[in-house]
């Protein structure tokens, strides 16, 4: 995965709602794009390497047997590079986070977050209101849902990179989309999208099945 995205590395750019695709000092890392092969077999007028397309199948293949979840929904695997200093400070990956107008738009829903590397020092993965801190360690992965079952953002997924202070860290994202999961993990409409509860889950499918 790093041989086949070090010639395209870019400067890493963050999403703003209301400003859309941009760079900020948020975020301080290099990255790239790997995309599935079945459905963008080239891009940018160049086909995609056969290898890429073995990756691409084993690691969604293996999303799948762990979530449950439907592969189909990624966004494609953003593979980031990040040196001495490298960090990206306080985010969601949701990215309509402040967004409540209940229209659902295909957020993100989950992130698989899996490191490529080990880092001599720094780089953890700091969720800051579930006081969790992640060591990258090479073939280390992390699952988290961005979203309530009601579809509205979870707030308690703010995170962090933490500053890489020696070596340097690779890590890849893939995000699943909301949307091609309706067979999946079906959102519970009506629940309280910021607090919803095994109890709000309970209660929706016990009237779900009465009403069949």
């Amino acid at each position: 995965m790093k041989s086949l995205t070090t010639p395209h590395l870019n400067s890493a750019n963050v999403f703003n709602p209301d400003a859309g695709v941009q760079q900020s000092e948020d975020r301080i890392s290099n990255n790239a794009w790997l995309y599935d092969p079945d459905r963008y077999p080239i891009i940018s007028g160049v086909p995609q390497p056969p290898e890429q397309a073995h990756l691409y199948r084993v690691i969604n293949k293996r999303l799948e047997d762990c979530t449950g979840l439907n592969g189909v929904g990624t966004e494609g695997f953003q593979v980031n590079n990040y040196g001495i200093g490298g960090h990206y400070l306080w985010h969601y990956d949701s990215l309509y986070y402040n967004d409540k107008s209940g229209t659902y738009k295909n957020d993100r829903l989950a992130t698989w977050m899996f490191y490529l590397n080990d880092v001599v020092e720094g780089g953890n993965t700091v969720f800051t209101r579930l006081n969790i801190a992640i060591p990258p360690m090479k073939g280390a992965a992390v699952f988290w849902y961005n979203l309530h079952p009601s579809g509205l953002n979870d707030f308690r997924t703010l995170h962090a990179g933490c500053p890489i202070l020696q070596g340097t860290k690779w890590v890849t994202n893939l995000w699943i989309g909301e949307f091609e999961q309706i067979f999946h993990k079906p959102c519970l409409k009506g629940a309280d999208r910021e607090t919803s509860s095994p109890h709000d889950i309970i209660n929706y499918y016990e009237a779900l099945l009465a009403s069949m």
